[in-house]
Protein backbone atom coordinates (compact mmCIF):
# COMPACT_ATOMS: atom_id res chain seq x y z
CA UNK A 1 0.00 0.00 0.00
CA UNK A 2 1.70 2.93 -0.78
CA UNK A 3 1.40 6.48 0.98
CA UNK A 4 -1.27 9.09 -0.29
CA UNK A 5 -0.33 12.15 -1.27
CA UNK A 6 -1.36 14.94 1.43
CA UNK A 7 -2.84 17.43 -1.18
CA UNK A 8 -5.86 14.15 -2.43
CA UNK A 9 -9.12 15.07 -1.20
CA UNK A 10 -11.62 12.57 0.04
CA UNK A 11 -13.49 12.09 -2.89
CA UNK A 12 -10.50 11.84 -5.38
CA UNK A 13 -8.96 8.97 -2.35
CA UNK A 14 -12.53 7.28 -2.87
CA UNK A 15 -12.17 7.51 -6.93
CA UNK A 16 -8.74 5.59 -6.41
CA UNK A 17 -9.76 2.59 -4.04
CA UNK A 18 -13.33 2.21 -6.26
CA UNK A 19 -10.65 2.23 -9.75
CA UNK A 20 -8.32 -0.44 -7.49
CA UNK A 21 -10.87 -2.30 -5.29
CA UNK A 22 -14.95 -1.34 -5.91
CA UNK A 23 -16.12 -4.27 -3.88
CA UNK A 24 -13.84 -5.15 -1.34
CA UNK A 25 -14.48 -4.18 2.35
CA UNK A 26 -14.52 -0.64 2.75
CA UNK A 27 -16.73 0.42 6.06
CA UNK A 28 -17.87 -2.35 8.70
CA UNK A 29 -19.66 -0.89 11.69
CA UNK A 30 -21.14 -3.83 14.08
CA UNK A 31 -21.39 -6.50 11.20
CA UNK A 32 -23.07 -3.11 8.77
CA UNK A 33 -20.74 -3.67 6.06
CA UNK A 34 -20.05 -1.82 2.36
CA UNK A 35 -17.75 -1.79 0.06
CA UNK A 36 -16.82 1.13 -1.71
CA UNK A 37 -18.87 0.87 -4.67
CA UNK A 38 -22.14 0.65 -1.85
CA UNK A 39 -20.55 3.44 0.26
CA UNK A 40 -20.06 5.60 -3.49
CA UNK A 41 -23.77 4.91 -4.47
CA UNK A 42 -25.32 5.67 -0.74
CA UNK A 43 -22.96 8.99 -0.47
CA UNK A 44 -24.65 9.73 -4.12
CA UNK A 45 -27.63 8.95 -3.27
CA UNK A 46 -27.57 11.01 -0.14
CA UNK A 47 -26.31 14.07 -2.69
CA UNK A 48 -29.52 13.95 -5.07
CA UNK A 49 -31.20 14.36 -1.75
CA UNK A 50 -29.74 17.29 -0.29
CA UNK A 51 -29.72 18.99 -4.05
CA UNK A 52 -33.34 18.47 -3.92
CA UNK A 53 -33.45 20.56 -0.57
CA UNK A 54 -31.81 23.01 -2.52
CA UNK A 55 -28.58 22.21 -0.75
CA UNK A 56 -25.14 23.63 -2.70
CA UNK A 57 -21.54 24.37 -2.44
CA UNK A 58 -20.63 26.52 0.58
CA UNK A 59 -24.08 25.49 1.96
CA UNK A 60 -23.83 23.51 5.53
CA UNK A 61 -25.54 20.41 6.38
CA UNK A 62 -25.89 19.77 10.34
CA UNK A 63 -26.03 16.21 11.30
CA UNK A 64 -27.18 15.14 14.30
CA UNK A 65 -26.40 11.17 14.08
CA UNK A 66 -24.61 8.69 16.36
CA UNK A 67 -21.24 7.03 15.16
CA UNK A 68 -22.99 5.42 12.23
CA UNK A 69 -22.73 4.94 8.48
CA UNK A 70 -25.40 7.26 7.61
CA UNK A 71 -22.76 9.82 9.46
CA UNK A 72 -20.41 8.88 6.64
CA UNK A 73 -23.10 8.40 4.02
CA UNK A 74 -24.18 12.06 4.79
CA UNK A 75 -20.72 13.13 4.77
CA UNK A 76 -20.16 11.70 1.62
CA UNK A 77 -23.09 13.29 0.29
CA UNK A 78 -22.12 17.10 1.58
CA UNK A 79 -19.13 16.93 0.30
CA UNK A 80 -20.17 15.25 -3.43
CA UNK A 81 -22.24 18.82 -3.61
CA UNK A 82 -19.36 20.91 -2.36
CA UNK A 83 -21.15 21.25 0.87
CA UNK A 84 -19.92 21.35 5.01
CA UNK A 85 -21.33 18.50 7.27
CA UNK A 86 -21.56 20.27 10.43
CA UNK A 87 -21.70 17.43 12.98
CA UNK A 88 -23.46 17.98 15.92
CA UNK A 89 -22.81 16.66 19.74
CA UNK A 90 -25.68 14.03 20.08
CA UNK A 91 -26.07 15.20 23.77
CA UNK A 92 -26.88 18.50 22.69
CA UNK A 93 -30.56 19.16 22.86
CA UNK A 94 -32.77 23.03 23.59
CA UNK A 95 -30.85 26.02 23.74
CA UNK A 96 -27.25 23.86 23.24
CA UNK A 97 -28.53 22.06 20.25
CA UNK A 98 -30.65 25.68 18.83
CA UNK A 99 -27.40 27.83 18.81
CA UNK A 100 -25.17 25.37 17.08
CA UNK A 101 -27.71 25.16 14.90
CA UNK A 102 -28.14 28.83 14.52
CA UNK A 103 -24.07 29.45 15.05
CA UNK A 104 -23.62 26.82 11.96
CA UNK A 105 -25.94 28.53 9.62
CA UNK A 106 -26.88 25.08 8.43
CA UNK A 107 -29.27 24.74 5.43
CA UNK A 108 -30.29 21.10 6.28
CA UNK A 109 -30.34 18.91 9.11
CA UNK A 110 -29.90 15.20 9.73
CA UNK A 111 -31.13 13.88 12.53
CA UNK A 112 -31.08 10.42 13.53
CA UNK A 113 -35.09 9.03 14.07
CA UNK A 114 -34.37 9.05 18.10
CA UNK A 115 -33.01 12.81 18.63
CA UNK A 116 -35.91 13.86 16.17
CA UNK A 117 -37.56 15.12 18.90
CA UNK A 118 -34.94 17.44 19.99
CA UNK A 119 -35.68 19.29 16.67
CA UNK A 120 -39.38 19.50 17.00
CA UNK A 121 -39.14 20.86 20.53
CA UNK A 122 -37.14 24.25 18.96
CA UNK A 123 -38.41 27.19 17.69
CA UNK A 124 -37.66 26.80 14.10
CA UNK A 125 -38.45 30.47 13.37
CA UNK A 126 -35.22 31.48 15.19
CA UNK A 127 -33.29 29.43 12.05
CA UNK A 128 -34.20 30.54 9.62
CA UNK A 129 -31.63 29.51 7.26
CA UNK A 130 -32.65 26.07 8.01
CA UNK A 131 -35.13 25.08 5.54
CA UNK A 132 -35.18 21.34 5.62
CA UNK A 133 -34.86 18.30 8.54
CA UNK A 134 -33.75 14.81 7.31
CA UNK A 135 -34.89 12.00 9.40
CA UNK A 136 -33.09 8.41 9.09
CA UNK A 137 -35.64 6.08 10.18
CA UNK A 138 -35.55 3.21 12.28
CA UNK A 139 -34.48 0.82 9.36
CA UNK A 140 -30.88 1.72 8.18
CA UNK A 141 -30.86 3.64 4.85
CA UNK A 142 -34.57 4.76 5.43
CA UNK A 143 -34.69 8.41 4.83
CA UNK A 144 -37.99 10.79 4.72
CA UNK A 145 -37.95 14.21 4.55
CA UNK A 146 -39.73 17.38 5.81
CA UNK A 147 -39.42 20.74 5.36
CA UNK A 148 -38.77 22.63 8.62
Amino acid sequence: MSALDLSTTVLTALAARLARDPDGAYLDFEGDAYTARAMDAAGNRCARVLEALGVGPGDRVATLLENVPEQVISFFGSVKIGAVQVPVNTAYKGEFLRHQLADSGAAVMIVQGDFAGRIADLDLSTLPELTAVVVVGDTPRDVACAHA
